[in-house]
């Protein structure tokens, strides 16, 4: 995770490539989400963004499909629509031939990187990233992680696909509350890259005590963490937290490693299936902790995700092509 470098747009990709529109005139954003905008979030904008009209539909974008949405969300016509907050569920690229951004509600992409509005265009989507919080993936979760270890005394190694030799490449430039996570990438005393399996496997054999996993899931993180990795954990028996995504982790493969005694623990806040089954082995683990994975549906968790739609609708109206934790379509993330 971390800031993504952009993809090139295209030369007709609409205004925001142009002059500065300060005041977002002729731009329409709709926000879609179950929760409750916060006080004086609509003043903010009408304040901020005079030219911009918005709209906010009550409606849960991860409870299914268009078509079993509520009528005002059913029948709604995206086709004003420039800049959209959502989860999965989107738009048609016909039905909102003017969309320019959109801002997604949680800090991983994969559920849309098959969609045709993000496969077949190349509308900047934006993530999250920076709203919750491995150290294998250090992103602004895993450096919210690293501040908590090292407050706690513990020495934090960290993981990246890509190497960060010199300081500059060791800062977070994506958006994380003042004052948490690691923004200048200071706080590891070792730091390891890869994407390979013999890189994953040098980082986990390098005699760690917990192992938090915060990767997003990319065709190179599916399966990263299978039997070969958690014998390699065997030797100081690792504790493993998954905060990412669940198929990162083999799930047969985990188990194993839990039954030989290759692992002390694991907490999982993501799983795979997921949810699981109700007669899953996992369930009947004495040293498996499941947590629901409902993080992102706090008030606390929204406020922070306005806060980067802000950014965003801001350098929207400044022209500019950059925005704030931007996907990668190469990456997936």
């Amino acid at each position: 995770m971390g800031n993504i470098i952009p993809d090139d747009f295209p030369e007709t990709w609409s205004s925001s490539t142009g002059a500065p529109n300060k005041d977002l005139v002729g731009h329409k954003l709709l926000i879609l989400s179950q929760l409750n905008l916060p006080d004086g979030y609509r003043e903010h904008l009408r304040s901020k963004f005079p030219g911009l009209q918005f709209v906010h539909l009550r409606f849960n974008p991860w409870g299914g499909d268009a078509a079993a949405a509520p009528p005002d969300v059913a029948d709604f016509d995206w086709a004003n629509v420039t800049v959209l907050l959502t989860g999965p569920l989107l738009p048609t690229i016909e039905e909102a031939p003017k969309l320019q951004v959109v801002q997604l509600q949680s800090a991983g992409a994969n559920y849309v990187l098959e969609k045709p509005l993000f496969k077949d265009t190349k509308i900047p989507f934006c993530t999250a990233n920076g709203v919750a919080g491995g150290i294998l993936g250090y992103g602004s979760i895993g450096r919210q992680v690293a501040r908590v270890a090292t407050a706690m005394g513990m020495e934090v190694y960290a993981y990246t696909n890509r190497p960060r030799p010199t300081p500059e490449s060791r800062r977070d430039h994506s958006w994380h509350p003042p004052g948490l996570g690691d923004p200048e990438g200071t706080l590891p005393a070792r730091w390891f890259s890869g994407t390979g399996t013999a890189e994953v496997n040098e980082f986990l054999s390098s005699g760690l005590d917990l192992l938090v996993v915060a990767v997003p899931l990319t065709p190179e993180t599916r399966g990263m963490l299978g039997a070969a990795q958690f014998k390699l954990l065997a030797g100081k028996k690792t504790y493993v937290s998954n905060i990412g995504r669940g198929p990162t982790i083999v799930t047969e493969d985990l188990i194993t490693a839990l039954d030989e005694g290759w692992i002390r623990g694991v907490a999982l806040d993501v799983t795979d299936p997921e949810p699981l089954p109700r007669d899953h082995p996992l369930w009947r683990k004495k040293n498996v902790i499941i947590t629901p994975h409902v993080s992102g549906d706090s008030e606390s968790y929204f406020d922070r995700l306005l806060a980067i739609l802000d950014i965003n609708l801001e350098r929207l109206s400044e022209g500019k092509t950059e925005f704030l934790n931007q996907v990668s379509r190469k990456r997936g993330y």
